[in-house]
């Protein structure tokens, strides 16, 4: 089955490894700062983004009932991180660099669109990285789109 234009997400492929959630070979963007100009720099639960530069979170497209756009998404209802409680853990690991970073999850997203009117196009993107999350894999935020994997730690049990 295609995803594109039907809000399908069959084309990311999630695994259970143990507890863990595993997806390798991910495209991903980064999120929530000044260069963002389709992020608000809040996530989901209320965690300030773009105010906290130095802080690794990410953005899954994990299930919300109400929101059409998520509901084929392979991901489960995580818990996102909130000014006083944290989010799902997430370890995000750079082929391209060896790195890797724990990030919490702080938002819903990436959006299966991106951009507006004639420049919106339909992208297989399945993370978002915060700015300190780019930097931590050893990246930067000009190269736009990376390749990754991720684990969500415990997030075959939920």
């Amino acid at each position: 089955m295609s995803g594109q234009g039907q809000g399908r997400w069959d084309w990311l492929n999630v695994k259970v490894e143990g507890a863990d959630l595993v997806a390798r070979g991910v495209r991903a963007t980064h999120f929530g700062h000044s260069r963002d100009r389709e992020d608000n720099g809040i996530g989901s639960g209320g965690w300030p983004v773009a105010a906290r530069p130095d802080v690794p979170v990410v953005a899954l497209p994990y299930r919300v009932p109400g929101h059409r756009q998520f509901k084929d998404s392979p991901l489960p209802r995580l818990a996102v991180k909130t000014p006083s409680t944290p989010g799902a853990a997430v370890r995000v690991f750079c082929p391209a660099t060896g790195r890797s970073v724990l990030a919490e999850l702080a938002d819903l997203g990436p959006s299966l669109y991106v951009g507006r009117g004639a420049a919106r196009r339909y992208l297989h993107t399945g993370i978002d990285l915060s700015e300190a999350t780019v930097h931590a894999l050893g990246l930067t935020l000009d190269q736009g789109v990376y390749t990754v994997d991720f684990r969500i730690v415990g997030g075959a049990g939920r």
